[in-house]
């Protein structure tokens, strides 16, 4: 009998967790509802499309800048979308206004096949002055959520 009730109680544990881990991809909104400005639409590639994008000073020069997150889109031979690299970018402005690609990186944001039982494991970017945080689901072999946080040097004037 005392085994019995544990094992209702681990097992409750492991949906609550599970249901946890999937309500933010359950809530987020659909990605075909950004709008990007036509000064970030120049960074998007032919084969790629915007999965997120927010603004914030993130270097300190009181001028808004850019956290992009794009995804290859191809189709894989079932007719479904292929588990394809997604690519984070950082894009500031120059002393004349324009935006420019300060820095990328193509491992930071999961792709879709590493969320396991959580399914989507991409849950966004966070942009704040000075600051911007990425949240992935990592599903159960690691252990639920993780957060990247990268906050802007000014002596060394980099993120």
């Amino acid at each position: 009998m005392l085994c019995a009730f544990n094992y209702r109680k681990y097992c409750l544990a492991a949906i609550f967790l599970l249901l946890a881990c999937c309500a933010p991809a359950i809530v987020r909104a659909q990605t075909d509802d950004l709008k990007i400005p036509a000064e970030v639409q120049v960074f998007i590639g032919k084969t790629d499309h915007a999965i997120a994008l927010e603004s914030a000073d993130l270097n300190g020069d009181g001028t808004p800048d850019f956290i992009l997150v794009t995804e290859k889109k191809t189709a894989d031979t079932m007719g479904e979308d292929a588990d394809n690299e997604r690519t984070l970018m950082i894009l500031s402005r120059n002393a004349d206004g324009k935006l420019k690609l300060v820095k990328s990186n193509k491992q930071v944001v999961y792709c879709k096949s590493v969320g396991g039982s959580c399914g989507e494991p991409f849950e966004g970017v966070e942009a704040k002055p000075n600051s911007l945080t990425v949240r992935n689901c990592g599903g159960s072999a690691r252990g639920g959520q993780e957060r990247y946080r990268d906050d802007y040097s000014r002596v060394k004037k980099k993120a």
